[in-house]
């Protein structure tokens, strides 16, 4: 889960606790028990399934609210606004991580997408771009920190935000100190709108992962260890995606051919 960089005072907070407890946890002696431990690497997996069972208690909670933002209820139009607004203002920090990896055609995009939506897009409450075939992506510090070989360290789940791993919450924190719009808002002295924005996107994050959530809770008999088990694959999946759209790399490919031709 990816987040506005307004929740990271309380992730920056939270972080040296964290550390401190995870570097306290005692591994069994037993050879065997210790390499399962050290496989699952979740240290505090009793505190961590005691917020599982927080968060689904507040998604069942917003379940309501989440119904009516769904395609045909009254709602939906509104909501999806504002959820473009929100893909919108994390652009810059997804173009800066983009960068950061050194992918540079997703970095376009993300700075085409911004450009576009936020002129014709009318501030981004239209996703202009993607009838373009620009579609949004996310990126974050946490994926950047990964690709310059830090370990990800126990897993975590943090309260409403879902879970993580330590590299991820860093990189939250770090998020903090990097979010141009964050920065922006509280030199204008709009720290108020900041905490606003981040109240929306955390609630539109959950919305949108609900549904995945509810499907693992029906399909599997532990739906912790199946989330933590799913959230691994997809940091994995995540940190191999360049997130180049297809018609960049088509217009990518006919300017180098033009430039060999030219060369010929």
């Amino acid at each position: 889960m990816k987040l506005s960089s307004t929740p990271a005072r309380v992730i920056a907070a939270v972080l040296p606790p964290l550390l401190a407890l995870s570097a306290c946890v005692t591994l069994p002696s037993d050879p065997a028990e210790r390499a399962e431990v050290e496989l699952i690497n979740d240290p505090m997996e009793p505190m961590n399934r005691e917020i599982y069972a927080f968060n689904t208690v507040v998604r069942h909670t917003l379940e309501p609210l989440r119904k009516s933002t769904i395609r045909g209820e009254p709602l939906a139009p509104i909501w999806l606004g504002v959820s473009n607004v929100l893909v919108n203002l994390r652009e810059p920090l997804v173009f800066a991580n983009d960068l950061a990896q050194g992918h540079d055609c997703a970095a376009g995009a993300s700075l085409r997408r911004f450009m576009v939506n936020s002129t014709l897009g009318i501030g981004g409450i239209f996703d202009v771009a993607k009838s373009y075939g620009i579609d949004a992506h996310d990126n974050d510090v946490g994926r950047t920190l990964a690709i310059y070989g830090l370990p990800e360290g126990p897993y975590l789940m943090l309260p409403i935000l879902g879970p993580a791993d330590l590299r991820a919450t860093a990189g939250i924190a770090a998020e903090y100190f990097a979010d141009p719009v964050d920065i922006g808002l509280s030199r204008a002295g709009a720290s108020a709108a900041g905490w606003s924005i981040a109240a929306l996107d955390v609630t539109e994050r959950n919305f949108e992962a609900a549904p995945d959530l509810e499907k693992l809770e029906r399909t599997s008999l532990d739906g912790y260890a199946a989330l933590r088990s799913a959230y691994r694959q997809s940091q994995t999946e995540d940190i191999k995606e360049d997130n180049c759209p297809e018609v960049l790399q088509t217009n990518s490919e006919s300017s180098g051919a033009r430039t060999t031709d030219i060369g010929k």
